[in-house]
């Protein structure tokens, strides 16, 4: 017998034992579990499009199928399992829509404007992001249904978009006149609700308790030491990769230690056209993947992919992964960290074209931004120089991506201004 049961009168899951109401937030964990499940099958096919094991229309047909499946477990989740003719409309037109994003997505793939890389795996796992909008928008739809007259936005315990903010703000609305999940600066990334209220609304429960983290282990402590608890796992031409790029064997913690991997990650290893790709899995981390290479001059390098934290995740997790990757990378024998600092002032979800070179990150300006410099900071040639000059306000307004890299040797800027923004951080603390 099912441990959960719908109830019609209440719109709400109970428990078959009690029937007492089963927690929101329970729901919700077990949706994102279906999602995460989704964005491994995804990753999986992906992986086989950039090797070459599968054609790009055999990946579009997968990519349909894992949509098609995402979203209408997400409307029959909403509605008891039994969606009626509305709910099954707006899951046609959900599913519509994301066919047309797919397909302009699949074109540009064909047309050479994205690359087969992890990027592309990435994007591709945004597809099955976007069902937890779609649950949420479902729930709207039927408490809509139902006489609710009126909803407010509820921001979950993570970092949130401009836009999610102020529509919190404006609290109370009539049901339907807010925004709707996703229609936001961070699109699928969105990890708001609604809550209701008025004829027809049921009763607000009380959310559940937040449990604090436990107090965090001093950064540059964390950092210098390699993981506890990690697990890693191989495939075959994985590990053959990984030992002709480093030319020796090396051990499961000093791997995880080199990609920023937090104590208790699970790391899988696979070989990508003769790269090293990472991907590393941690309840704190939604997505982390990293790839082992070398220059054309034969150094080692690390290239940081793809870094996400769980919404749930506490501030300054980011940190700790990254200053215990320069420790562990350093370690490896490596001679930089190369990464894409993405975002621009509008795009506050992807905010490294600020945040990275603050940790020590560098590129050289272009020739257009060196000339557009005002006065004050006019003579800078590269990142360091112009927040050497007061520019990390300015740069924050009117940067934008760029490729940045890490220099890991000895005395290196990089790594001094690591030690320096390590230190600031500690003492907000105290």
């Amino acid at each position: 017998m099912s441990k959960f049961k719908w109830s019609a009168s209440k719109r709400r899951y109970i428990y078959a034992s009690n029937g007492r109401v089963v927690p929101e937030t329970r729901i919700r964990a077990g949706l994102q579990s279906a999602i995460d499940a989704s964005k491994a099958t995804i990753d999986g096919f992906t992986q086989d499009l950039i090797g070459g094991r599968i054609n790009l229309a055999d990946w579009t047909l997968r990519m349909r199928d894992e949509i098609k499946n995402g979203h209408r477990a997400a409307a029959l989740l909403a509605n008891g399992g039994k969606p009626n003719p509305s709910a099954l409309g707006k899951l046609g037109a959900t599913v519509r829509a994301q066919y047309e994003y797919l397909s302009r997505f699949s074109s540009a793939i064909q047309n050479g404007e994205v690359a087969l890389d992890a990027r592309l795996i990435a994007r591709s796992k945004m597809y099955a992001q976007a069902i937890l909008p779609s649950y949420e928008n479902q729930v709207r739809a039927r408490e809509q249904r139902a006489g609710s007259k009126q909803e407010r936005r509820v921001l979950s315990p993570a970092e949130h978009c401009a836009d999610c903010v102020e529509y919190a703000r404006r609290s109370w609305q009539p049901i339907g006149t807010l925004p709707q999940i996703g229609d936001s600066i961070c699109r699928v990334n969105c990890h708001c609700r609604f809550e209701y209220r008025g004829e027809g609304a049921l009763p607000l429960l009380a959310p559940a308790p937040v449990v604090a983290p436990p107090p965090p282990t001093p950064i540059l402590d964390y950092a210098q030491r390699p993981p506890d608890n990690v697990s890693v796992n191989y495939t075959d031409l994985g590990r053959t990769a990984l030992r002709n790029k480093l030319g020796r064997d090396v051990s499961d913690q000093d791997l995880a230690w080199a990609v920023g991997a937090l104590d208790d990650s699970e790391l899988s290893v696979y070989d990508i056209g003769g790269d090293v790709y990472i991907r590393i899995k941690h309840p704190l981390i939604e997505s982390q993947d990293r790839y082992i290479k070398q220059d054309a001059r034969g150094r080692l390098y690390i290239e940081n992919n793809d870094f996400i934290k769980a919404q749930d995740a506490p501030r300054g997790v980011g940190l700790q992964s990254f200053a215990r990757q320069v420790f562990g990378a350093r370690n490896l024998g490596a001679h930089r960290i190369a990464a894409h600092a993405a975002g621009t002032i509008n795009t506050p979800q992807w905010n490294g074209y600020y945040t990275w070179p603050r940790l020590g990150y560098n590129a050289p300006l272009t020739a257009e931004e060196m000339a557009d410099l005002p006065p004050a900071l006019r003579g800078a040639t590269d990142l360091h120089e112009l927040f050497e000059r007061g520019g990390a306000e300015y740069w924050k307004q009117y940067g934008s991506a760029k490729d940045v890299v890490f220099d890991l040797s000895d005395g290196s800027d990089s790594v001094r201004r690591l030690l320096a923004y390590i230190k600031e951080k500690e003492l907000e603390k105290r």
